[in-house]
């Protein structure tokens, strides 16, 4: 949304997102970024998170994620599961991040409820992946 207060790094990935999952910054490898990224790691302002819904309604993408009325984070996409019912991805605050936390966004004149979930809501520890 190009009236948002932040900017996209080269690689796609918001300013503040944390990176944990995606980069080793533990590795003994040294690239460019590493500095910035194990600062971010320290102290994650935002946490990339899955929304579910309870009802069928979705809130347009880009939609302020909201907290006691204060704007806590931002949807990214949101969708229809045939398995998982209303999903939505989201860049929300990290002391608000914790699963079973419940937010408010708008969709028209109405305030629907969501609940911050895992990532992945299908396999949240990795096991399938490890086989």
């Amino acid at each position: 949304h190009p009236s948002r207060d932040v900017w996209t790094l080269p690689c796609g990935v918001r300013q503040g997102a944390a990176l944990d999952r995606l980069v080793a910054i533990d590795s003994p490898a040294d690239f460019l970024g590493k500095a910035a990224l194990v600062d971010i790691a320290a102290a994650p302002p935002k946490r990339f998170k899955t929304l579910t819904f309870a009802g069928s309604e979705l809130p347009e993408d880009g939609a302020d994620v909201h907290k006691d009325g204060v704007v806590v984070g931002t949807l990214t996409s949101s969708v229809i599961s045939p398995r998982y019912g209303a999903l939505g991805l989201v860049q929300v605050a990290t002391e608000f991040a914790d699963n079973g936390t419940v937010l408010d966004l708008t969709i028209g004149d109405t305030t629907v409820s969501a609940t911050v979930a895992d990532l992945s809501i299908k396999d949240p520890t990795k096991a399938l992946a490890r086989g």
